[in-house]
This record gives C-alpha cells, sequence and structure tokens, in this order.
C-alpha cells in the first residue's frame, strides 16, 4: 500500500503549505470584505431617514432648528425697526414740542 503514494519532496511540502497560506489569506481576506461590507451597509443606512434615530433625521432636526432660528431673528429685526422708528417719532415729537 505505501507504494501508492509518492515520497513527497521538500518542493512539493512547500507548495502544499505555500498553498494552504494562500487558503489562509483568502479566507481573512474574505472575512475582511464582508465586515467592510456590512460597514458600509450601516453608514448607508445612517444617510436614510427612518423617523428619528438615523444620521439623515439628525440632520434634518438641525436644518429644522436651524432654519427657526432664522425665522426668529428676522422677526427680532422687523420688532427692531418698529422701535426705532417709534423712538425716531418720539423723538421728533420732543423737538418739535421743546
Amino acid at each position: 500500500m505505501s507504494h501508492l503514494i509518492a515520497p513527497l519532496s521538500a518542493e512539493g511540502l512547500a507548495a502544499i503549505i505555500a498553498s494552504l497560506g494562500a487558503l489562509v489569506t483568502a479566507l481573512q481576506g474574505k472575512r475582511q470584505s464582508k465586515k467592510a461590507a456590512d460597514i458600509a451597509e450601516t453608514t448607508a443606512a445612517q444617510f436614510q431617514p427612518d423617523h428619528g434615530t438615523s444620521f439623515a433625521d439628525k440632520q434634518e432636526l438641525i436644518l429644522d432648528l436651524v432654519k427657526s432660528q432664522g425665522h426668529q431673528i428676522g422677526e427680532i429685526r422687523e420688532d427692531m425697526t418698529g422701535l426705532r422708528k417709534d423712538v425716531s417719532a418720539l423723538q421728533m415729537k420732543e423737538i418739535l414740542y421743546e
């Protein structure tokens, strides 16, 4: 029976070891590729609205708050313009009735 199996040369053994190493490296690469794909999928999902917990939802909330602040600033400016006109009118009355 032993005459059916040829003795393994050093080169043959080196080829088998190199092949096993390549197989291990390929499996690690596949696992890392899967991990990278999972990370990419999770990241992409964050840019899709999901009713409150995604990055996209947080960004939309911030934009809404900034718009609201802008409207409030506009209202304050209008109020200040009105107050300036009122003060100017009072000053003119004061000057006229002195």
